[in-house]
């Protein structure tokens, strides 16, 4: 029979040292560590956790940023699910984001310094411009290479292409063709794109509709 689970209390904590809201037994620390009190088995509904802080440890994800595994859920249905280590660090020592759609932005450019003195929310917009200002190595697109990349579609170059000659998606390249992102008029989204763009739209909307009869 399955008990409820109680997270073990740890025996020292430093003061700087704060549990993470909403995930009982997990902790953070300003410079960006993550730790535990739970042992073996805390998926089963139990733990052999004496309450000693454990670091857990990280790993880099293809995007360059620090991510661990945490165990989540209702005793009986707990799984392993992985956070990225900046988001539980700015959920203990920031608090849950003002306003929806906001990101966690590294101050200083690096997606491995995790300490909460460098991170703050902000927009994407934001985000995207703290990249550019501390030349992120992860920044691909830039307004002067969206430009490009506009001036080159209204030529009739490819998405495949695009995507190919700028090391991006084309889902990317889907979304500046659209103006889903990079909707600015210094990103290339001039009047004549847009009248472009509406040309192009309504030719392909009058092919397919030409296919279905």
């Amino acid at each position: 029979m399955e008990t409820k689970q109680t997270a073990q209390a740890p025996q020292t904590v430093p003061p700087e040292i704060r549990e993470i809201p909403g995930h009982a037994g997990y902790y953070c620390s300003p410079d960006g560590s993550v730790f535990s009190v739970h042992g073996w088995g805390l998926r089963r509904g139990k733990t052999t956790g004496t309450g000693e802080l454990k670091r857990k440890a990280a790993t880099i994800t293809n995007y360059g940023y620090h991510s661990t595994t945490l165990v989540v859920g209702p005793v009986g249905a707990r799984v392993r699910k992985r956070f990225n280590v900046h988001t539980l660090i700015s959920l203990t020592f920031l608090g849950p984001p003002p306003k929806p759609g906001l990101f966690v932005r590294h101050m200083d450019g690096d997606r491995t310094n995790n300490r909460a003195s460098n991170l703050r929310y902000g927009t994407p917009l934001q985000n995207r411009t703290d990249m550019i200002r501390c030349k992120s190595p992860w920044i691909k697109l830039t307004p002067k290479i969206v430009r490009a990349i506009r001036l080159e579609l209204m030529e009739g170059e490819t998405l495949r292409v695009l995507a190919a000659k700028y090391g991006c998606c084309i889902g990317s390249i889907h979304c500046i063709r659209h103006a889903i992102t990079w909707r600015r008029v210094n990103c290339g989204l001039t009047t004549d794109y847009r009248r472009w763009l509406n040309q192009a739209n309504q030719t392909k909307a009058q092919r397919l509709a030409a296919r279905a009869c």
